[in-house]
């Protein structure tokens, strides 16, 4: 049995490196991570050296370099992490992190994957694809080792939204959480709970979503068989389902809740 690690990775590392020694000069004078973001789509920050000087950032400051790797450090010291998969977002910063992370684990032995969680260029997308996407990967991660590997998801990495909907993944999935808390100098854990979907609760989704998750319905038709007021509590209350060209289709949660109903 090994020892997986779903980890959510932040900006921490470049934030706590912005101001040392090396990396302060490849920033160009830029420290929030707003700033450095635009630098390095734009190219004034030259984004292979910057995650050159990350990973000798870690190197050195080890467990102080990044809430991350702090929040993993135990089982690092212990042997207990064999798998570590890194869900990075799909913005420039997320990639140099997670890029200097995966470096720095492999070199301790790890075996490092990193994953991308698409739906982080703005304000809209965070809400309607980030979070969801992210849900789906870590379910789909969790389903994928829990039978055969024992599972941590680490959610210190991130805002709060993303920490919380990684909590509740892992909780219905029933395996433990962990996060580094800002004042104390190890990680805390959340144990996984012994609860159950309340799936009586679902059943009036069921057959909708059965209908689109292979293929998608005209508004027309899905009002006939489903009518307008399941329509528009699936799509403005629950977000399971949205419309495209007059059509509908399953969004990504309608998708999660699937599997969660389903067992896919």
């Amino acid at each position: 049995m090994g020892r997986v690690h779903i980890i959510t990775v932040g900006a921490s590392l470049v934030s706590n490196a912005a101001s040392q020694a090396g990396v302060r000069e490849i920033l160009s004078g830029m420290v929030r991570p707003e700033e450095i973001e635009k630098g390095l789509v734009s190219g004034i920050i030259n984004k292979n050296e910057l995650q050159k000087r990350l990973l000798h950032f870690l190197e050195n400051k080890r467990d102080a370099a990044c809430a991350e790797l702090a929040t993993i450090w135990t089982f690092l010291n212990k042997g207990k992490v064999d798998q570590a998969y890194l869900l990075y977002t799909d913005t420039e910063i997320g990639d140099v992190c997670s890029n200097a992370l995966q470096s720095y684990l492999k070199k301790q032995g790890v075996n490092v994957i990193r994953d991308v969680i698409k739906g982080y260029r703005d304000e809209t997308s965070f809400q309607l694809e980030g979070l969801p996407n992210l849900a789906l990967k870590t379910w789909g991660l969790i389903r994928k080792h829990k039978d055969h590997d024992k599972v941590y998801v680490c959610a210190t990495g991130g805002f709060k939204p993303e920490t919380s909907i990684v909590t509740l993944i892992a909780n219905l999935q029933g395996v433990p959480i962990y996060y580094r808390h800002e004042t104390f100098k190890t990680h805390v854990a959340i144990p996984a709970f012994p609860i159950e979907w309340r799936y009586k609760l679902m059943e009036r989704f069921s057959a909708p979503i059965m209908e689109l998750i292979n293929k998608r319905m005209s508004k027309d038709d899905f009002y006939k068989k489903f009518g307008i007021e399941l329509a528009e509590q699936m799509e403005d209350d629950y977000w399971l389902i949205k419309q495209i060209d007059g059509y509908y289709e399953i969004s990504s949660i309608g998708r999660l809740l699937y599997h969660v109903m389903f067992g896919g």
